[in-house]
């Protein structure tokens, strides 16, 4: 996964500890972020016309800009970049409200940034081709086309992908609600199959491209032969 990431800060200090946090996230993730560090708003600007940054962090007292009025003309020029505020306590005021951003964190308490972090990528699902999946504290990012299959074991959701396998905690209406139904189809009780890897089905099973066989039940199978029917017909 692409991630572009910008960081403004004045004080060389807090902007290496700001690169830290985000450093130490990202590794938690699996994502390796592309990630521009400045020390004044000017470049920041210039960098934004040929990089597509997805997230502007960026403190709210800035040398002649404020970051909240930098913040407000990314909102007007870049509208898809979110924007997290990192503040000193004595500093903060209202007018962060009146600006469209992601999450404010006060210095003292920078580790919070992951949660805004982590908000970002919440977001993900919802927004993008990608669905976040959570387990034991650690966050993956899977695109949906890297998407096997997946199966329900008790409460456990198991993601079967071309990069690995991961569990989460989800029920299947959770995951049936993430999903793009033009692309995925619930086969089995405790199944739900992408449709663009399936190579053949009969009346008992679904063979897949890479030799998994994983069964389709008797009630799903009229419903999976009429979703296999249309995604032919679906512009991918």
């Amino acid at each position: 996964m692409s991630l572009n990431i910008a960081i403004c800060d004045i004080n060389p200090y807090h902007l290496n500890e700001t690169l830290s946090e985000v450093m130490k996230f990202c590794k938690s993730i699996d994502v390796k972020p592309t990630v521009s560090t400045y020390r004044e708003h000017t470049q920041l600007l210039k960098d934004f016309i040929k990089t597509e940054f997805q997230i502007l962090i960026t403190n709210t007292h800035l040398e002649k800009v404020s970051g909240i009025d930098l913040a407000r003309k990314i909102n007007i020029l870049y509208p898809k970049t979110r924007i997290i505020f990192v503040m000193e306590e004595n500093q903060f005021t209202t007018d962060v409200y009146t600006v469209d951003h992601l999450y404010s964190v006060f210095r003292s308490n920078i580790s919070q940034l992951s949660n805004a972090m982590q908000k970002y990528f919440d977001s993900i699902d919802n927004n993008t081709n990608c669905l976040s999946l959570s387990f034991k504290g650690k966050t993956s990012i899977i695109p949906f086309k890297n998407i096997v299959y997946i199966e329900k074991s008790l409460r456990k959701a198991l993601f079967y992908t071309t990069q690995g396998n991961y569990e989460t905690y989800r029920s299947t209406e959770e995951i049936l609600g993430a999903l793009p139904n033009h692309i995925f189809v619930q086969c089995h009780r405790a199944f739900l199959v992408n449709m663009l890897f399936i190579k053949d089905v009969n009346s008992t099973e679904i063979s897949l491209y890479n030799g998994h066989l994983i069964p389709v039940g008797r009630n799903y199978l009229p419903h999976v032969k009429d979703a296999l029917t249309r995604i032919e017909h679906v512009n991918l």
